[in-house]
């Protein structure tokens, strides 16, 4: 079903005239509004089973190190990643440490911070390679000194609701679901090691992306891994699938069952009447009330544990047979 469909459903339970098309009128866009709202109350109830997806790929890109091209002065944001002039590297690589990646750049021949690292905050796209970072930079002013760039967190895409597992095609890693400011205590510093093989993916937080040559800013839940790569890694994830918020009347939630967009469609009926409790408050109760037991029921159908079995408990004694008295009672199977 697609938005104009569920507009439509809407009108329907509102005991309205159907529209035809979406409009830009405030009334059409009210009920664009309720639906989204109301999606997102039923979709973020919990886990569901259709919102899993098992097809997501994070890439980050090998670290790149220079013998020397950097000039960067002491509290300054902008430097050069190439004072020689022309940066082929910088001018093919730039899309790549700049698309769903945070990149860190690190002044290894600073006398001050050898292995302190910055956030760039953007590439320039002209032959002298501008950078310009997040923070000033406090290492001692730099003339034309060697440099590392490298990337260790991914932002993942807006659609990504929450990630459920994290593995590598080549060994498997280690996948902690927590704050990174609690994982950076535990392990070593970032700049110690570089490797092809990461060995810990920490999911949790909100990463900011800044696009190169943009002024758009990305902010999405994100992953640091380490030891940042040395070479091009490829990770795959599974996820909890977030819908996008629906605009256009050809937009579908697809892959919702059909009980779960009459229920969207309900939810966002009662939304309109709690807008209006006073006017009509029993009707009001009576939605609400319908749409908890139909979302009770849809929990109850969805969450059924792998590992749960249903075994019979006789009420009343016996010899443990099953029959007609019998009562159903579960008990968790433990995993082999």
């Amino acid at each position: 079903m697609t938005l104009l469909d569920s507009v439509k459903a809407f009108q329907r339970i509102s005991r309205e005239e159907e529209a035809t098309a979406i409009t830009d009128t405030l009334e059409d866009q009210t009920i664009v509004g309720l639906l989204n709202d109301a999606a997102q109350d039923v979709l973020g109830d919990q886990i569901w089973s259709f919102l899993k997806r098992y097809d997501g790929v994070a890439f980050l890109p090998a670290a790149f190190t220079a013998t020397a091209g950097l000039q960067f002065g002491t509290g300054s944001v902008t430097g050069v990643l190439n004072a020689g002039g022309a940066n082929s590297w910088g001018l093919a690589n730039v899309g790549t440490f700049t698309s769903d990646v945070v990149s860190r750049l690190r002044a290894t021949g600073d006398t001050s911070f050898p292995n302190t690292s910055y956030v760039i905050e953007s590439f320039g796209t002209v032959a002298s390679f501008t950078v310009t970072l997040k923070t000033p930079y406090r290492g001692a002013i730099v003339t034309s000194g060697p440099l590392e760039i490298y990337t260790s967190e991914y932002v993942f895409p807006a659609t990504v609701r929450q990630v459920l597992s994290v593995w590598n095609e080549e060994e498997p890693l280690r996948v902690t679901f927590e704050d990174r400011d609690t994982v950076n205590r535990e392990i070593p510093r970032q700049t110690d090691q570089f490797s092809e093989n990461p060995e810990i993916a920490s999911v949790g937080g909100l990463y900011t992306e800044s696009q190169s040559g943009t002024s758009a800013v990305r902010t999405a839940l994100g992953m640091w891994i380490w030891p940042p790569p040395d070479s091009d890694v490829q990770l795959q994830y599974s996820y909890v699938y977030r819908y996008p918020v629906l605009a256009n009347e050809t937009d579908a939630w697809t892959g919702v069952p059909s009980e779960f967009i009459s229920l969207i469609e309900w939810t966002a009926f009662e939304l309109a009447l709690l807008a209006n409790v006073e006017d009509d408050s029993e009707r009001y109760q009576s939605v609400r009330g319908r749409n908890r037991q139909k979302l009770s029921g849809l929990r109850q159908a969805d969450n059924k544990a792998p590992n749960r079995r249903y075994v019979p408990h006789v009420i009343g004694g016996g010899n443990g047979n099953v029959h007609p008295n019998a009562r159903w009672s579960s008990r968790v199977v433990p995993s082999p």
